[in-house]
C-alpha cells in the first residue's frame, strides 16, 4: 500500500524539472502519513531521512519513471555558510512602503537569513523589512518558498 501511496503522490508531483534529496524525503514522509494517520509529521520526515539515508549508503540512487537519476547522494547534514539557531518567535512582516503588515512566526535565523511562517502565503511579498520584538528590524528578499514556509536573505 506504500508503494502505491507514494506513486500517486510522486505521479502528482514529479514534472520535467528535477526534484531533488528534500523532495523525494518530502513524497515519502507524506506517504508515510497517509497509511498511518496518526504518526507525526516529525515522525515521518524522520522515517524518510533514514529511508533515504540507507539508499544512499548501500549505493542505491532514486530514478524517476523514464529512467533519469533523481537522488544518488543524499544528506540530512547540511551545507550552510553560517550556523543556523531555531528561535520559534513571533514577529511582523512590514511591506508597500509600511502601510501594511502580517504576522510571522520566525522558525530558523542565522547571520544570513530566516526561516519563516508567514500568516497569508499569497500576501507575503518578495522584499519586506522583519521586525522581530527585541531583536530589531532586517530588510528581507525571499530565496525560496516551501509549503507554509519561506525562506528569507538578509540585505
Amino acid at each position: 500500500m506504500l508503494a502505491s501511496t507514494v506513486n500517486q503522490t510522486a505521479g502528482k508531483r514529479l514534472t520535467e524539472s528535477s526534484m531533488d534529496g528534500q523532495d523525494v524525503a518530502d513524497l515519502v514522509a507524506e506517504a508515510v502519513r497517509s497509511v498511518e494517520p496518526n504518526i507525526t509529521a516529525a515522525a515521518a520526515h524522520a522515517i524518510a531521512n533514514g529511508v533515504l539515508v540507507a539508499f544512499a549508503s548501500a549505493g542505491l540512487g532514486i530514478v524517476d519513471a523514464a529512467g533519469r537519476t533523481i537522488v544518488r547522494e543524499y544528506s540530512t547534514h547540511e551545507k550552510r555558510r553560517q550556523q543556523r539557531d531555531r528561535v520559534l518567535r513571533h514577529a511582523r512582516i512590514i511591506y508597500s512602503a509600511s502601510s501594511c503588515t502580517m504576522d510571522c512566526i520566525v522558525m530558523d535565523l542565522s547571520e544570513g537569513g530566516a526561516r519563516i511562517k508567514p500568516s497569508d502565503m499569497l500576501l507575503c511579498p518578495e522584499e519586506f523589512t522583519l521586525r522581530v520584538p527585541f531583536g530589531g528590524s532586517r530588510d528581507c528578499e525571499v530565496v525560496w518558498r516551501k509549503n507554509t514556509e519561506v525562506g528569507v536573505r538578509f540585505m
